[in-house]
């Protein structure tokens, strides 16, 4: 039997009880109406056999006649003297024993009114004075009140037999009428069950037909099942309850190996299940036939092995449902053999992995590449920071500051490496906070200016809005934007110069960076924009776009809301403008410290005791130089647990290395919080080459107080220092602001600068010979130039107290004058910060 076969033989059985029910409730009600009818014709068949047998019309003809009996009998025996007197007694008798007929059986119902009682009990009466005087049957007296007396009674027999009759006429017009009111309704209720059946004839033959019909159809639908399941690319097996076989479609046969005609009654457990799901395939049958459930049985789809005639496993997807048939369950299972499409799975999972590993280790390169060439940047920035402090000339000071803005170049062309990675995978995000835009411009200007300079270029900004206008952003990322956009216009503009100018509007603020270099195609504007595309020109040279600072500067321009646009022309230079979206900040919600303090400088008011862990000696270098020329006293460490074994000796702050041999920075600072007080409290700063926020937040949790990230700056390290001394007390250094204003007009805010930097390494000379064993011969001699020194910059006070060291070397005290001289070096810079600066 087929599966379609099956399918529609169920629908019929389904459909057959209904009619079979249908025809017992028709032959049910039939068979009531006609027991009914039987029983109605009984009882009046049997009121007719009732009225034969006691004939109303017999009994009063026999009582008139028992009445001329007894009139003959006493006539009888007034007319002879011979006559039996016992005669007259027993007629008279006879007599009323048809007068009691009249009151028993089906017949009293006749007399049962006033008037038939009344003429019985007229009759009585006579009949008892008539009973009486037969008591002395010979008396001719007697026998002559008698016949007086059957004279009376016989009128009221003939009215009793006359009333009798009348009642029997009426009693059977009744039953007359009764009867053919019975047979009316029989006739009609005949006529009615005539039609009741001609009706379920019809109902029959149309339910018949319908049959017909849901067989025709259900013949057809096995049809086109069998059509179906024979062209199906999926196995179609069908199984009884016992597990045999009894359906397999072709695309079974060309799976499994079998033919129908080798398969059918097979069980499927020996068949097509593996040996080692066989045991597992029993119980799941047992437990099914006892609960009518099952973990597979309309489960849905399904993967498992199966098993080829040849003996071998290969996996298929089946989906397995049951219906119940005439002897049990039925199941009708779906296969489908997935051996291709786990393989092409297998394939994917594999190149999946491989993309995987490639991204990984793209990502890991980058990271490796952000601290190893973090790691020499931090040196080559460091020592230039230094080299810029020292006495150089002109020439020299403008080659360093080219340098360092090299350098800046190169730190964010390997910034830009890591954010479009972190950009691609989502995690970059956007910090907002309050900062002043007026100044960002001017630090981005001053630094890529002497790159300008080198190449003849000149660089001007012009500011559209108030100088002290504070806005909410991520400051961060808007630096790096408008570094890259006046970088590249420095490095594509052979002749003429740049201009940045920034308009504040009523919805944000618009920064536009105009260059007259060779410009850029209009069909090409959309295409610098995106990743690693560059524009050369026919010789050879670049013309526009390094590849990724414009694609990153865009995405972070729209990750802050706004965007990035270019318009350019062949020839005629390019514009880049910058909109972003940025909130006012009100001027009770500016930071106290960023109004009111003034810039980082590079001098501290007192010198720290300072431990830097740092496992690179080239890093160990730069903050060794950093930290001194700013007047700190400085140990070493390699490694953490280096680190921890100097912390006993007692210091102002930690500058903690992330990355070392031994022990890191973060176990390091982990172990240093659960030290005792003082020193599981003391600062600890991390120095990491991996710039994130993720990173930040490492070291934060470890018990970081703050992290920076390589290289490190000169000011960047003396504003952070500057947070842990005291403030100083000037009033000993007598600071004279005039002097000092008069030599920035006449040498320049530079070459102040400079001298400020001699005056402080010479100080250190002087201290270091101090702290020495043997201070040397020379030592009146430095407080001879150091005197001079102080007096040219403006700081009286601190002159005198040298002149008097030269003198008396005796009347040195180093940390005092250290607490002067750096107070006052730093008034004196923040004087210098004040001054008019180029636009």
């Amino acid at each position: 039997m087929s599966i379609a076969h099956f399918e529609g033989t169920s629908a019929f059985a389904k459909y057959n009880p209904k009619i079979r029910a249908g025809l017992l409730l028709g032959l049910g009600v039939i068979f009531l109406v006609v027991l009914t009818l039987s029983m109605a014709l009984t009882r009046q068949m049997r009121h007719f056999e009732t009225a034969q047998s006691d004939s109303l019309q017999w009994n009063l003809a026999q009582m008139e006649l028992e009445t001329s009996n007894l009139r003959r009998e006493i006539l009888e025996a007034r007319l002879s003297e011979a006559a039996n007197p016992g005669r007259p007694r027993l007629r008279f008798e006879i007599f009323l024993s048809r007068i009691n007929l009249l009151q028993e059986g089906e017949m009293a119902r006749l007399y049962d009114d006033p008037e038939a009682a009344a003429l019985l009990d007229r009759i009585a009466a006579t009949s008892a004075r008539i009973d009486a005087r037969l008591a002395d049957a010979t008396s001719p007296q007697s026998l002559e009140a008698t016949a007086e007396g059957l004279n009376q009674l016989q009128p009221l027999i003939r009215e009793l037999a006359l009333h009798g009759l009348d009642q029997a006429l009426l009693d059977s017009a009744a039953h007359r009428h009764g009867m053919k009111r019975q047979t009316e309704l029989t006739m009609a209720v005949g006529l009615g069950l005539l039609a009741a059946m001609f009706v379920m004839l019809l109902s029959n033959d149309h339910q018949r037909r319908r049959v017909l019909e849901k067989d025709a159809v259900l013949s057809q639908s096995a049809r086109r099942m069998g059509s179906i399941i024979g062209a199906s690319l999926d196995a179609v097996v069908c199984a009884d309850h016992k597990g045999c076989i009894t359906d397999f479609s072709p695309a079974a046969e060309e799976i499994f190996g079998w033919s129908r005609e080798e398969i059918l009654g097979l069980s499927l457990r020996d068949t097509i299940i593996p040996q080692r799901f066989r045991d597992a395939h029993d119980r799941g049958m047992a437990r099914f036939l006892s609960r009518r459930e099952g973990k597979v049985v309309g489960g849905g789809r399904v993967e498992l092995q199966a098993l080829r005639r040849c003996g071998t496993e290969f996996p298929v997807e089946m989906n397995l449902t049951s219906t119940e048939g005439p002897n049990g369950p039925v199941f009708i299972c779906y296969l489908r053999d997935i051996s291709d499409w786990k393989e092409s799975e297998a394939r994917l999972i594999s190149a999946r992995d491989a993309a995987t590993a490639a991204d990984e280790a793209k990502s890991r390169f980058l990271s490796v590449m952000s601290h190893e060439m973090r790691t020499p940047l931090n040196g080559i920035m460091g020592v230039l920071d230094l080299m810029r402090r020292t006495d150089l000339d002109a020439a020299q000071y403008r080659h360093i500051e080219v340098a360092l803005a090299s350098s800046e170049v190169l730190l964010q062309l390997v910034n830009e490496a890591l954010d479009i990675t972190r950009i691609e995978a989502g995690e970059e995000r956007i910090e907002t906070a309050p900062f002043a835009l007026v100044p960002l411009l001017r630090q981005v200007n001053a630094g890529l200016s002497p790159l300008a300079t080198e190449k003849g270029l000149t660089l001007d900004l012009t500011v559209e809005l108030e100088a002290e206008g504070w806005f909410e952003g991520d400051e961060k990322r808007i630096r790096q934007v408008i570094t890259n956009l006046i970088g590249n216009a420095v490095k594509f503009t052979r002749s003429g110069g740049i201009g940045v100018t920034a308009i504040a509007g009523e919805t944000g603020v618009t920064i536009r960076v105009d260059d007259t270099g060779v410009g850029i195609r209009h069909e090409d504007l959309d295409q610098i924009f995106e990743e690693f595309v560059a524009k050369s020109q026919p010789g050879g040279r670049q013309s526009r776009s390094d590849g990724l600072g414009l694609a990153i500067s865009r995405r972070l321009a729209r990750l802050m809301s706004g965007d990035l646009v270019a318009f350019s022309a062949k020839g005629e230079g390019s514009r880049f403008e910058l909109t972003l979206p940025l909130p006012r900040v009100r001027p009770a919600e500016i930071p106290a410290e960023a109004s009111d303090a003034p810039d980082a400088s590079d001098c501290a008011t007192a010198p720290l005791s300072v431990l830097v862990v740092e496992d690179n000696p080239i890093n160990r270098l730069v903050l060794r130089g950093m930290l001194e020329r700013l007047g700190h006293r400085v140990t070493e460490a390699e490694h953490g647990e280096e680190g921890l074994d100097l912390l006993p000796r007692g210091f102002d702050l930690v500058l903690m290395d992330f990355e070392m041999p031994v022990l890191g920075g973060l176990e390091a600072t982990q172990r240093i919080r659960r030290l005792s007080p003082p020193r599981g409290e003391i600062p600890v700063i991390g120095l990491t080459a991996h710039a994130s926020s993720e990173i930040c937040a490492l070291g934060a949790d470890a018990g970081m107080d703050r992290v920076l990230s390589k290289p490190l700056r000169f000011t960047t390290l003396a504003g952070l220092l500057g947070e842990h001394v005291p403030e100083p007390d000037l009033q000993e250094a007598d600071l004279d602001d005039e002097v000092l204003a008069e030599l920035v007009e006449t040498v320049g805010p530079q070459s102040v600068e400079r001298a400020l930097d001699g005056l402080l390494k010479e100080w250190q000379d002087m201290a270091r010979r101090i702290d020495s064993d043997a201070p040397g011969s020379d030592l009146a001699d430095l407080a001879h130039r150091m005197k001079g020194g102080a007096a040219m910059l403006g700081m009286s006070g601190l002159s005198r107290q040298f002149a008097e060291i030269e003198t008396d070397e005796t009347l040195i005290d180093v940390d005092r004058l250290d607490r002067l001289l750096r107070g006052a070096d730093a008034h004196a810079r923040a004087l210098l910060r004040q001054q008019p600066q180029p636009a």
